[in-house]
């Protein structure tokens, strides 16, 4: 027997009959083209997720290399740093100040990486392949960042603020032509030259602000420069086979480990005297005492820095550049613990 269907019907007799071959589930209302577009809009949300996620991450990567590589770090710690030790004397902080140091500091540092920007590929060959990409740019960092300072100078600081600025820049110019000469005849100059140029800091932060120095900007004073030789000499440990194959004589190259790590545990106790010293006379404020806090972080440092490891050469510009951020947390504590 032949059964005929209605017209409509006949007309629907494959997709009514089985009606998901229409593409279309049968009591579903969603076909699945539509299942598929939805599929493919998830997917690409998923993708784009991801690619942000990635993207992010480049950025922060891109980031934190310019930020440690680039040579920002150190001067933005040690602005931050210098600016805690005058808040303890001056119970403020000198904004202007610390701008000046962190322009001042980037400049010579700066200025040391555009001329040795071909040299310093073995012992710091990430900051060398940036800084190879960014060579016009340093440049112009260079020229800008002295002559804001310099007219930072001439509209807010005092006559002696600006000598010490002075003297820093002519110590620092010396430090990136003439330093490595004397450094072939003389063990240790590098180290001893860096110490005394960062003395210049404290004077300079104070007498930004003031005419005459306040107590205790003796001991601090003394505080950095003992700090700035241990820094120095322990970032001169990831240098050793590069200064050795020019003739340097760092501390890091002419001693032996065992001496050097005794040198160096020697300095980071030592830099507590002048802060104990300032407390006891009353040249400082007991809310110095924060700053030993820089004790025990500094044994980490030959630790940190031992070794030509990519490991050593992070830690070293992560750990040793950033100690003044540990100054600026050791007396905001001890401000806070002795407040009440």
């Amino acid at each position: 027997m032949i059964f005929s269907l209605p017209p409509a019907t006949a007309r629907n007799t494959v997709h009514g009959a089985f009606p998901w071959r229409a593409g279309r589930c049968a009591g579903s209302p969603v076909s699945y083209g539509e299942t598929a577009t939805s599929a493919r809009t998830t997917a690409d949300s998923v993708a784009t997720r991801i690619s942000n996620r990635q993207y992010l991450r480049l950025l922060i990567a891109a980031a934190y290399q310019n930020f440690v590589y680039g040579g920002y770090l150190m001067p933005f710690a040690d602005a931050l740093g210098i600016g805690s030790l005058a808040l303890l004397l001056l119970g403020s902080w000198p904004v202007p100040a610390m701008a000046s140091v962190f322009l001042l500091t980037f400049f010579v540092y700066a200025l040391n990486r555009v001329i040795e920007i071909d040299i310093d590929g073995v012992s710091n060959p990430e900051r060398t392949q940036l800084l190879r990409s960014q060579r016009r740019a340093q440049v112009a960092l260079v020229a800008g960042s002295i002559c804001i300072a310099a007219l930072l100078q001439f509209l807010a600081a005092t006559p002696a603020a600006a000598v010490c600025a002075a003297l820093w820049v002519a110590a620092g110019v010396w430090y990136c032509f003439g330093l490595k000469t004397l450094t072939r005849r003389v063990p240790g100059m590098k180290a001893y030259v860096i110490a005394l140029m960062y003395g210049l800091w404290p004077l300079h932060v104070l007498w930004f602000v003031a005419t005459t120095l306040p107590p205790g900007a003796l001991e601090l004073t003394l505080f950095i420069i003992v700090r700035m030789f241990l820094s120095t000499t322990v970032s001169d440990l990831k240098d050793v086979a590069m200064d050795r194959a020019q003739g340097l004589r760092t501390f890091a190259v002419i001693m032996k480990p065992a001496r050097l790590r005794f040198l160096l545990h020697a300095l980071n106790a030592a830099s507590a005297v002048p802060i104990v010293f300032g407390i006891l006379r009353g040249a400082l404020p007991v809310a110095a005492a924060g700053l030993l806090l820089c004790i025990p972080y500094g044994l980490f440092f030959p630790r940190a820095n031992s070794g030509d490891s990519r490991r050593a050469r992070i830690l070293t510009a992560v750990v040793v550049d950033s100690e003044g951020l540990v100054w600026v947390l050791g007396v905001l504590l001890g401000i806070t613990l002795t407040s009440g």
